[in-house]
């Protein structure tokens, strides 16, 4: 039987919600907006998760300035236009109010802005499950994915009193496994994200789940 965590932080995209395509389209809105080289859909799918100024400076070799005035393009766009058309994964809403139910303390912690994040929560009926939303800030502050995890941990411990031993990381990317790591949490890696199989070998979670399904049984112990 896995060890009981009291505390669940969660990524939002790929690991509770099903956003690949609109972000890939947003991404290639703001390639065309940009006059930046084309890109496949392929080449862009790996960088799904990923701290969006750092994305388009590595993946095109541009300034920090120019990878900022992506951001707001890629923003301006899938805000209005993609946020509130993910569906969540099959099998997560209930998954989420059942572990509330259980007693469980609830929070995300995304690369997304914060109110993005939360908007795309509400659009699914979810938001009021969870005791924190922690995101990136609007203004490209707090992007990484361990300062975004740190102070959603920081933001839990003095909620709950629990102690990190009690808290686990969810999330489907490297991205994730690295900040958790980074910080001492346990983590799961996701295969039915935007992940792969062979990237979370490369970064070795603390258990790696298949399915949704599987996920559910491993939270909550229906063995």
């Amino acid at each position: 039987m896995s060890k009981k965590y009291t505390c669940l932080f969660f990524d939002l995209d790929g690991t509770l919600v099903d956003s690949e395509a609109g972000i890939l389209r947003s991404m290639q809105h703001t390639i065309r907006e940009m006059n930046l080289p084309e890109r496949s859909d392929a080449a862009l799918r790996v960088h799904v998760g990923a701290p969006l100024r750092e994305m388009f400076e590595q993946e095109f070799g541009i300034s920090t300035e120019k990878a900022t005035e992506a951001v707001e393009i890629f923003r301006a766009y899938y805000i209005p236009n993609e946020s509130e058309k993910h569906p969540s994964f099959d099998g997560i809403v209930p998954l989420l109010k059942d572990l509330k139910e259980a007693g469980r303390h609830l929070a995300v912690a995304t690369s997304k802005p914060t109110l993005t994040a939360e908007k795309v929560l509400k659009g699914f009926g979810v938001l009021e499950l969870f005791d924190i939303v922690y995101g990136s800030n609007m203004d490209n502050t707090r992007a990484k994915k361990t300062e975004i995890l740190k102070d959603a941990i920081d933001a839990m411990t003095e909620m709950t009193g629990a102690d990190q031993a009690d808290m686990l990381m969810i999330g489907d990317k490297h991205y994730d496994v690295e900040a958790a790591r980074a910080l001492g949490l346990d983590v799961a890696g996701v295969l039915y994200g935007c992940g792969t199989r062979a990237e979370m070998e490369a970064c070795r979670p603390t258990y790696t789940i298949k399915t949704v399904e599987d996920l559910r049984m491993f939270l909550l112990q229906e063995y």
